[in-house]
């Protein structure tokens, strides 16, 4: 596997290799373990012209990542999504 390649996937595909039981059960095993999402990287809220800029970093000690979100709310009135969303994720080795 070349490590620079960049793989997305859309949200049927990740619904497909995800499915919503084991999301939950993922994230319970998670939490179980000692994430503690208060502890971990602040987001950051950003207003904007169209809505706000989501920023919401996280880390585990085999992942690092970023969900980036644009919050538009006048967008269903013009056939848009209200929020459109990309998660950039790496493993990391300690």
């Amino acid at each position: 596997m070349n490590p620079t390649a960049l793989s997305l996937i859309d949200a049927g595909e990740l619904a497909r290799r995800l499915p919503m039981p084991r999301a939950i059960q993922a994230v319970q095993q998670a939490l179980r373990a000692g994430l503690d999402p208060e502890a971990d990287i602040p987001r950051t809220v950003l207003d904007v012209d169209a809505g706000q800029l989501l920023l919401m970093p996280s880390r585990t000690s085999s992942y690092t990542g970023v969900k980036i979100a644009g919050v538009a709310p006048h967008n269903p009135a013009r056939g848009q999504p209200r929020i459109i969303a990309s998660y950039l994720s790496t493993q990391v080795r300690a």
